[in-house]
């Protein structure tokens, strides 16, 4: 359950492990006493809810997008590791980082034949705008500030490109799921079935805001 108490965190974590390993940058370390701002501030905008009944099984298929608007992140971090095999990365300290107008765009596929199962199909992410400070960041204040205003930069941008990387590692094992399930049909041409009906259940488009949710 979220805590929406203000100035509050939501979550706390006392202990994440960091294992990253991509051709652009490779970290390893964690991240301990981890204090999660703001999730509770967001807005949810459902873009298309199809549902189809077939012989008392009902199918479900949504789009939505779920936009934070700004999540903030304080801890303590350490880790090693390298840019590119350019330059090697290592720190130990406290850090923050806000993540601005971070986005995800889901597509998920629910059946429902007794107990409900969803599983999502396709996800995206954008992150618009972030801000970060890594305190004690390679043991030197000119270039702490250098690999802060860096990350700063291209955390938004590559942030992406590392996801549309990673996500081919599950796309394909998850629609094999899906499609043993469904007896073998091909998923893209459920969705096709759904789409062609047209069904409009709940007018989407729309859109909530969290704060109009809690009040």
């Amino acid at each position: 359950m979220l805590s929406v108490e203000e100035n509050k965190p939501n979550f706390d974590l006392d202990h994440i492990d960091l294992d990253i390993n991509h051709p652009a940058i490779r970290i390893q370390g964690a991240l301990d006493n981890v204090l999660i701002y703001n999730l509770h501030d967001f807005i949810v905008c459902f873009l298309e809810n199809l549902e189809l009944n077939v012989t008392s099984h009902t199918y479900k298929f949504d789009v939505f997008n779920l936009t934070f608007k700004n999540v903030r992140v304080e801890g303590e971090y350490n880790i090693t590791g390298d840019l590119g095999d350019i330059f090697d990365l290592f720190g130990d300290g406290n850090f923050w980082v806000e993540l601005r107008n971070f986005s995800i765009a889901m597509t998920d596929f629910t059946f429902n034949v007794g107990d409900e199962i969803c599983f999502p199909i396709n996800i995206d992410i954008y992150l618009a705008e972030m801000g970060n400070h890594f305190f004690n960041f390679m043991d030197d204040d000119e270039l702490e500030k250098l690999f802060n205003d860096v990350i700063t930069s291209i955390v938004p941008e590559s942030l992406g490109i590392i996801w549309e990387e990673m996500k081919e590692i599950f796309d394909k094992p998850l629609e094999d799921e899906i499609n043993d399930i469904l007896h073998g049909r091909n998923v893209r041409g459920v969705f096709n079935i759904l789409r062609n009906l047209k069904m409009d259940v709940t007018s989407a488009p729309y859109c909530y805001d969290s704060a109009d949710l809690l009040e």
